[in-house]
């Protein structure tokens, strides 16, 4: 099956008062021209993205190919036969804040956002010295025919805060897989290697470890010290990393392939039938990098593993595509009748269920990541190149190449599919694809895309060859409510920014109001520990959404702000 990298988009909140389309409308889309003489090629290609928490911004790490124009002022040129990576941040409203790193490319780029808004980068390097400004450089350690991985901190403003390499011997090759921060100043680093020997800092040097395998490591967030490295060993063949998510309770989940037997560092085993081409695997640890349970995960035929995510329980989506019989430790949980089926698969330590499932039947669709949103709803993202059948509906395509979304309840039903495309192909192929979508704290989804014969979209319109980041309304109708906190007055409402907040019943710990702009900037914080409660604010007129969240529980109002 040809897998290519597509456009995503999902939804969040449903907000009585903001209730719009049944699919999420692009709110802004800020684009990178390209100059390419390829055809086929948009001379950029966007590997990760994350959201900012804090600012509402979103940061991306960008591969470029040929020469790229990111907003008539910041001008990217690689080298002759060669690629550079810059890492990207937007602003709430699409406004380019700061790119930083130009750094030679070697294979692949993972970021993730902290707590406080930062972003942690990591990819494989080749170069003698890396330089990320403020100070912090890398050097490489082995000078023979290798490749080694850094993990970087760099703020809100664009300053490096720290680096860290992970090296071999001689001839060592290390890839980035995944990287992943909770909120107690952890952070995670999923990667592969091949080689025997792996140094992650001072008195972190490993030897004698399988040719071929995996390793999790965890950093101090503020120093990026290593506090541990774990490490999976295989048996009659490799095993390869491919996925990490992480929840905020401090949990992880990761994915991957491995063929034989499959081991982890605290005596967990998996083991698989298929001795020739091997399984997926996918398992949940905790904090500390232990192995808590584990699942081989396969087909008769076909199955590919394109995305993970995790909710706060600790449960596991898996999104996958496969074809005849979809087993679960060996056992088949599910038969698919058409050649090929896009499914997410989620799988705890002592069950499983299967809440979206697409049948369809040609080659050229499927899913390619999975994500959810802080309710537990679950949104896949795909591609398509012909129209495609999901339940009793045909959904069709405008260019060559669209990208399609679904967005899934908790308890798996289908809630709206939209394709993501242009308006023709007139003989050059009319891309939409990327690597990764990111919801902000308020529910906005982000999503980075290429085009290489333009890009027109819910009246946004661009020429050309290039890509490009897109920030989506997500106030959608027909979504599932998470449970309600209780009823939630604002007094007086409009106001001039301050008002009393009303609640029939007493709020438990940790109570959290929030405000946020209809960009999805998060403008105001405080935590309410009683029924009645002051709130003074110094917002400027208009209309914002509050939020009052405990657990899973929650409240939204609509405030107008008039001054």
């Amino acid at each position: 099956m040809k897998h290519i990298f597509l456009l995503t988009a999902a939804l969040l909140y449903a907000s009585q008062g903001f209730a719009q389309t049944s699919y999420p409308p692009i709110i802004w889309a800020a684009d990178v021209n390209t100059v390419t003489n390829d055809p086929f090629d948009g001379g950029i290609e966007y590997l990760d993205i994350a959201a900012d928490p804090l600012s509402g911004g979103v940061y991306a790490v960008v591969s470029c190919r040929a020469k790229s124009n990111f907003d008539d002022q910041i001008i990217v040129t690689p080298d002759s036969n060669s690629v550079s990576l810059a890492l990207v941040k937007y602003d709430y409203q699409g406004n380019l804040e700061w790119l930083g790193y130009l750094g030679f490319l070697s294979e692949g780029a993972q970021i993730c956002t902290g707590p406080a808004g930062e972003v942690y980068l990591s990819s494989t390097f080749s170069a003698p010295e890396l330089d990320f400004g403020n100070g912090v450089t890398v050097t490489r350690n082995c000078t023979t025919d290798c490749d080694e991985i850094y993990v970087a901190k760099i703020s809100a403003e664009g300053q490096a805060q720290w680096a860290r390499s992970v090296y071999g011997n001689e001839g060592s090759f290390f890839l980035v897989a995944g990287i992943e921060a909770d909120q107690e100043d952890h952070v995670f680093l999923l990667g592969n290697y091949e080689g025997t020997s792996a140094n992650f800092g001072a008195n972190n040097m490993y030897n004698n470890l399988p040719e071929s395998s995996f390793f999790l490591a965890r950093y101090n967030a503020q120093t990026g010290a290593t506090q541990a490295v774990h490490f999976a060993s295989e048996e009659s063949g490799p095993a390869v990393g491919l996925h990490l998510a992480a929840n905020h309770n401090g949990q992880l989940v990761l994915g991957g392939y491995f063929v034989g037997t499959l081991q982890f560092e605290n005596g967990l085993v998996v083991e698989t039938t298929n001795t020739i081409t091997g399984d997926a695997f996918i398992a949940g640890l905790n904090a500390n990098g232990e192995a808590l349970w584990a699942k081989n995960v396969g087909s008769s035929n076909y199955m590919d593993v394109l995305g993970i995510a995790i909710d706060e329980e600790g449960q596991a989506y898996m999104a996958i595509d496969a074809s005849v019989d979809l087993k679960l430790d060996n056992s088949t949980i599910l038969s698919i009748n058409s050649e090929y089926a896009g499914i997410v698969l989620k799988v705890g330590s002592s069950a499983f269920s299967v809440p979206v499932f697409i049948e369809y039947d040609t080659e050229d669709y499927t899913v390619m990541d999975v994500e959810l949103d802080n309710w537990g709803n679950i949104y896949t993202a795909g591609y398509t190149s012909e129209p495609v059948e999901i339940g009793s509906s045909t959904y069709t395509i405008d260019g060559c190449v669209d990208g399609l979304l679904t967005a899934t309840s908790q308890d798996g039903l289908l809630q709206w599919v939209r394709t993501i495309g242009g308006t023709g192909c007139e003989g050059i192929a009319n891309y939409y694809y990327a690597s990764s979508i990111a919801f902000d704290g308020v529910g906005f989804l982000h999503a980075t895309g290429v085009f290489i014969d333009g890009f027109e979209e819910d009246g946004i319109s661009v020429p050309g060859s290039g890509g490009f980041v897109a920030k989506f309304n997500t106030s959608i109708v027909d979504t599932q409510e998470p449970a309600s906190i209780g009823n939630l007055q604002i007094n007086p409402n409009p106001n001039a920014g301050s008002f009393v907040l009303n609640l029939d019943d007493a709020p438990g710990q940790n109570t959290l109001l929030q405000i946020h702009d209809l960009h999805g900037r998060l403008v105001f914080t405080q935590e309410i520990q009683s029924t009645q409660q002051e709130i003074n604010t110094v917002l400027p007129a208009g209309a914002y959404i509050v939020t009052l969240q405990a657990d899973k529980l929650l409240a939204r109002q609509k405030l107008i702000v008039q001054r």
